[in-house]
């Protein structure tokens, strides 16, 4: 296999495709780490047969990149039962994952399905349990298990707590429907953070207590829910075919990416490269779907001539929409396509790869938001952030700011004040770092909740370097390594752009005062003492061991005895 083609491979999330040299899909597998899993069959020099066998028909590699490791299991699924690869194992049955059913009853149950219809509504797929799923929500909102005109009293279930009893008349029509909609919301959002909150004080105040059954029941519901939180977006309810087309730029040159999808069921990509054109998207859908049968839906991420879906009325008879999504799955869709489409110019950097993991990051930081306070005395606050993107310098983005509240010197309200003013007109980075520790990064954390944002942020503490995560919990870095290299590096940057403002801010502010009439005395051990007490009032105020112990004894006794005549 040519080594070069195997660099290219990504470290994200997916499935991957090995093709023989007749162009037939032979083999498809998913990944937590593409390049590492596809490394691992060409890097080993002992192989089992089958192994063996599939290594020798490979000719080519091609990749689907997802999300998360959930989207990319999903999608195995899918391009198995499309491609039926001779190297894959093939169930009889091969529809291995279930839906959440909400029925379309008067007292409407949650159910396990296999299929989406039309009646009710479903939510899913899921790799995780699904009687656990259906177990808990039955815990949790008492929805019937029985099917209608069954019993007319209520049965175990209402006994035990795990039912409502609507069939028994213990509970009304009004709120029954309350504690379905609670349930759509359960399983839209994977729980509230209140139940994930009692959940682990409940484990952990079991586990003081030495019930370990109990911790481990209350653990397997904590990721349980952590499942469900997790979005998927390559197998979801549709009942139109889709195309998710994306452009991705670099200089002269842009990559096109095609996400095909059935019934909302990605089956296929296909990437294509140009020149980059102003018009590259209109040239591109109506060459592409003049040759090629156009699905009910294209979505987009760019804007587009809108006279083309009449050209292709005219072409295929039926309607052809053409949609920019701004919100919602369609959205994530395109961002996918774009996803993949960045993939083809290998972006990927080692080092930002690295700060990725160790950040718990789960988008590569590209772009890097840097944020400090400087004090010059209390009389002068201001902040500063300097934006990298892809490990250089993004300077038409480097922001100062004069502190506006009136707050004096307070790093915590600065920190709220400046986030919130730079968010309130730019985009959000990939990620954010406060120069502090964990109470500047709850109040940057605050500062974009009050904006209805959020973004990836994390504090670096000065004097240990020690990354602090919004959780509690911080990290050590480890200087050898390059990404905290560039860690401080950015830090640094921010903290003598910071220090540059505050002090030319400070200069003009006390550019003549009475301490330029004592003799021997320069500017720079003058804004040294206003620095140190902040104005004129406090420095003649202050005792002669103060002074000293600013200036030394000479200068110290000097300036003390210019105001203590």
């Amino acid at each position: 296999m040519d080594k070069l083609a195997l660099q290219k491979i990504p470290t994200s999330p997916g499935s991957y495709i090995y093709i023989n040299n007749r162009k037939e899909v032979i083999y498809v597998g998913k990944a937590k780490n593409l390049k590492k899993r596809v490394f691992s069959y060409f890097a080993a020099k002992v192989h089992d047969a089958k192994t063996a066998l599939l290594i020798k028909n490979i000719s080519s590699i091609d990749f689907i990149a997802t999300n998360n490791e959930i989207e990319a299991l999903l999608l195995e699924n899918r391009l198995i039962k499309k491609y039926k690869p001779k190297y894959n194992i093939h169930l009889k049955d091969s529809a291995r994952y279930y839906y959440i059913h909400i029925t379309d009853e008067k007292f409407p149950r949650a159910l396990i399905a296999r299929k989406i219809t039309n009646k009710g509504q479903f939510f899913g797929p899921y790799t995780v349990s699904m009687f656990d799923i259906v177990k808990l929500i039955r815990r949790l909102f008492n929805l019937r298990a029985c099917s209608p005109g069954k019993h007319t009293r209520p049965c175990l279930y209402y006994q035990i707590g795990m039912c409502s009893g609507p069939c028994g008349n213990k509970i009304s029509k009004e709120r029954y429907d309350q504690n379905v909609l609670e349930t759509i919301k359960f399983l839209r959002s994977g729980g509230s953070q209140e139940l994930r909150d009692g959940l682990e004080n409940k484990m952990l105040d079991a586990a003081k207590q030495q019930d370990y059954e109990a911790a481990l029941e209350c653990k397997k519901k904590l990721h349980l829910l952590a499942q469900l939180k997790q979005r998927q977006i390559v197998d979801t309810e549709n009942k139109q075919d889709q195309d998710a087309v994306a452009i991705a730029t670099l200089g002269e040159k842009s990559c096109i990416s095609i996400l095909k999808l059935k019934k909302g069921v990605i089956l296929h990509k296909e990437d294509f490269v140009f020149l980059s054109s102003k018009d590259l998207l209109d040239e591109f859908l109506k060459a592409y779907y003049t040759k090629n049968p156009a699905p009910s839906e294209i979505l987009v991420g760019d804007n587009f001539d809108s006279t083309l879906e009449e050209y292709f009325y005219n072409l295929w008879k039926r309607r052809v929409a053409i949609l920019k999504p701004s919100k919602g799955k369609k959205l994530d869709l395109v961002n996918l396509a774009l996803k993949n489409a960045y993939l083809q110019f290998n972006l990927e950097d080692p080092v930002l790869i690295e700060m990725k993991d160790a950040l718990r990051l789960d988008v590569l930081p590209q772009v890097v938001d840097v944020f400090d306070i400087s004090n010059y005395g209390s009389s002068v606050v201001v902040g500063a952030c300097v934006q990298y993107k892809n490990k250089q310098p993004n300077k038409g983005f480097w922001r100062l700011y004069n502190i506006k509240g009136d707050f004096g010197q307070d790093d915590f309200r600065s920190i709220n004040e400046v986030v919130k003013r730079r968010y309130s007109s730019l985009d959000l980075p990939d990620l954010i770092i406060i120069d502090g520790g964990q109470i500047q990064v709850d109040f940057a954390l605050r500062a974009l909740k009050e904006l209805g944002k959020t973004c990836h942020i994390v504090g670096l503490a000065k004097k240990e370097e020690r990354i602090v995560f919004p959780e509690g919990d911080s990290l050590k870095l480890n200087k050898r390594l390059d990404f905290s290299k560039l860690i401080i590096r950015m830090r640094d940057s921010v903290h003598n752009f910071a220090i540059g403002h505050s002090r030319n801010v400070f200069k003009n502010k006390y550019k003549k005062s009475e301490l330029d009439d004592i003799p021997g005395i320069g500017s720079k051990t003058k804004f040294l003492l206003l620095r140190e007490f902040g104005d004129l009032e406090n420095i003649k105020r202050a005792s002669l061991g103060e002074i000293i112990k600013v200036l030394g004894p000479n200068r110290g006794r000097r300036i003390y005895e210019s105001f203590n005549k």
